[in-house]
């Protein structure tokens, strides 16, 4: 995930893909939801590797597919729900006080996420 976003950088996809003006247009939510859609879609092979592959390598029958995959629509549905409003969150207090909001938005997250990890 940290190469994949380092390459996002240094080849400048976020720009292209969101939006550049400073007011709301209604490109800006169809932007967000594809951004978590390609996560989703990068996350897909490691999640299905990691969560059901070998745990079910190493314990045979650990898990049935039909329990992973109800568990694992679950688990995204709420992270691609809180990734969006994270999102929001931080496009919103970015186009409305500029850099400092987004890095205000990005440590009130980090912090509420701590607060909150049990």
């Amino acid at each position: 995930m940290l190469l994949i976003s380092i390459w996002m950088l240094v080849t400048g996809l976020p720009l292209r893909l969101l939006p550049n003006t400073q007011s709301w247009s209604s490109g800006d939510l169809p932007a967000l939801l594809a951004l978590v859609v390609c996560l989703i879609a990068v996350m897909v092979p490691l999640d299905l590797f990691g969560g059901f592959l070998l745990p079910n390598r190493s314990r045979p029958n650990t898990i049935t597919f039909g329990a992973f995959v109800k568990g694992w629509l679950r688990g995204v549905v709420v992270q691609s729900f809180l990734f969006f409003l994270t999102s929001l969150l931080i496009l919103t207090m970015g186009r409305w006080i500029g850099w400092p909001g987004a890095v205000l938005a990005v440590l009130s997250i980090a912090v509420f996420l701590v607060a909150f990890q049990l």
